[in-house]
C-alpha cells in the first residue's frame, strides 16, 4: 500500500517536476540532448509515480483497479533504468544527438511493458498479483526485468566513476559524485527488496528514484552538469606554453590550464 508519508513525498516530486519543467521552458533557449533525456526522465517519474498516487485513493480489496494502476505504473518504471544509462553514457561521451545503438537499449523495457499488460494471458510477469509484497507470486520474467535495470543502472554507475578517475577538476568530481550516488540509491533498493525477503511497499522503488532526480537536479542547478561537456583533449592543451582559460556563456569557469593557474 501507499502510506501517508510515500503520498506526501510522492505529491512533493509531481510537483517539482512540473516546475522544474515550466522552469526550464522559461529560462532555456534551447534544449541540448541531455537536457532532454533528463526531461525525459523526469517525465518517466512521474507517470510512475502518480498511478501510485491513485492507489491511495482505491480500496485494496478491489484487485483489478490495483491491478490497473500498477500497468500504468510499467511504462514510466521501466524507462527510468535506460535513460539514466543514457545520460551518463552522453554526458561522459559528449554525445549531442541520440546513437543508432541507443534505441536497443529500450527493447527489454518495451517487451516488459507489455509482458505486464497481457500478464492475465500468460502470468508471466504474475503468477499471483497483490499490493502486499508477502503475498505476491512474481512469475519467472520478473527476473529478466529486474536483472536488466541492474546491470544498466550499474553499468551507468560504472561509466561516471571511470570519467571521475580520469578528470582530475573539482567540477567533473562534483558532478560525478552526485551522480553515482543518485544511482546507488535505486539500485540498492531494488536489489534489497528483491533478494532480502523484507516486506517493502509498492511504493518504494519509485521513491528511490525521486532521491536520483534531486540529486542530479542538484548537480544540474548548482554545479551546471547539463550545460558543461568534458574536455577530451584536455592534455593537448595542457602542452600549451600559453595560458588558457575556458568560460561558460554564464561566466561560470570551466577549464584551465597549470600555464594560466
Amino acid at each position: 500500500m501507499v502510506s501517508n508519508l510515500a503520498m506526501f513525498i510522492f505529491t512533493c516530486a509531481l510537483l517539482l517536476n512540473i516546475v522544474y519543467s515550466v522552469w526550464w521552458h522559461h529560462t532555456k533557449k534551447e534544449f541540448t540532448f541531455l537536457n532532454r533525456l533528463f526531461l525525459f526522465f523526469t517525465f518517466g517519474l512521474s507517470i510512475w509515480i502518480f498511478p501510485a498516487m491513485c492507489m491511495y485513493f482505491v480500496n485494496p480489496e478491489n484487485t483489478s483497479m490495483m491491478y490497473f494502476l500498477d500497468c500504468l505504473m510499467q511504462p514510466g518504471g521501466a524507462l527510468c533504468a535506460p535513460l539514466y544509462l543514457c545520460i551518463a553514457i552522453s554526458f561522459t561521451q559528449r554525445y549531442e544527438k541520440p546513437q543508432k545503438w541507443m534505441p536497443l537499449l529500450f527493447i527489454i523495457p518495451v517487451i516488459t511493458v507489455l509482458v505486464a499488460w497481457t500478464n492475465p494471458l500468460h502470468h508471466l510477469y504474475y503468477e499471483e498479483f497483490s499490493v502486499i509484497k508477502s503475498e505476491i507470486v512474481f512469475g519467472p520474467y520478473i527476473y529478466v526485468s529486474g536483472v536488466c535495470n541492474y546491470i544498466y543502472l550499474a553499468a551507468a554507475i560504472v561509466h561516471m566513476v571511470i570519467f571521475a578517475l580520469r578528470n582530475t577538476w573539482a567540477l567533473y568530481w562534483k558532478q560525478s559524485i552526485l551522480f553515482i550516488l543518485s544511482g546507488l540509491c535505486p539500485l540498492l533498493v531494488s536489489f534489497y527488496a528483491t533478494f532480502s525477503g523484507a516486506d517493502m511497499p509498492i511504493s518504494a522503488t519509485p521513491m528511490s528514484f525521486i532521491v536520483t532526480v534531486v540529486l542530479n537536479g542538484i548537480a544540474i542547478t548548482q554545479l551546471h552538469m547539463l550545460d558543461i561537456t568534458p574536455v577530451a583533449n584536455s592534455h593537448i592543451l595542457e602542452a600549451i606554453s600559453d595560458g588558457y582559460l575556458v568560460l561558460s556563456e554564464s561566466g561560470l569557469v570551466l577549464n584551465y590550464n597549470k600555464r594560466f593557474e
